[in-house]
C-alpha cells in the first residue's frame, strides 16, 4: 500500500465507544533514498478490526495508507521524503460502531532519516534509517 493525501484527525486518539486493539510498529525500514516501508503487526485480539491506517504526522498534507484487516502482509510504504528530517509514524485499528467509524488509541514511533545510519532502538526511541543520496 502507497500512502496517498488524505485527511486524518491528528488530534483524537481514540474515540468513544468499544475499546479497540492497537497494532504494533513491528519494524520501519528505508526502500529507496526518499522512502519508508513501515510494518504492522496485528494486535492478538483482532474481533471487529476492519482496518489499520498508518500515517505521518508532521508533515504539510497527512498521508495515510489504509489496509484491509485481512491484508498480508500488513505494509505500507511512504515516499517523497526528505533526509535530515525526523517523522512520526502512527498506526491504529479501526472498526465499525453503531454506524461510526472508530480507532484504537494511536502507536507511534518516531524516525529519522539520516543518510549512512540504519539504527534501530527502543520501542518509544527514534528509529534512524538511512536514505543515501544516490549519485
Amino acid at each position: 500500500c502507497s500512502a496517498v493525501p488524505a485527511t486524518i484527525d491528528a488530534t483524537t486518539d481514540a474515540a468513544p465507544g468499544p475499546v479497540i486493539p492497537a497494532p504494533t510498529i513491528e519494524s520501519v525500514k528505508a526502500i529507496s533514498t526518499s522512502a519508508i516501508e513501515v510494518m504492522l503487526a496485528a494486535p492478538s485480539n483482532t474481533n471487529g478490526i476492519e482496518t489499520y491506517e498508518t500515517s505521518l504526522a508532521n508533515v504539510g498534507s497527512v498521508p495515510v495508507c489504509s489496509l484491509m484487516a485481512s491484508a498480508t502482509p500488513l505494509t505500507c510504504s511512504f515516499d517523497d521524503l526528505v533526509a535530515e528530517r525526523e517523522y512520526t509514524v502512527e498506526a491504529v485499528s479501526c472498526m465499525t460502531s453503531e454506524g461510526k467509524k472508530v480507532c484504537s488509541v494511536k502507536q507511534t514511533q518516531k524516525i529519522f532519516l539520516n543518510g549512512g545510519i540504519a539504527k534501530a532502538w527502543a520501542f518509544t526511541a527514534a528509529i534512524f534509517v538511512a536514505l543515501n543520496t544516490v549519485v
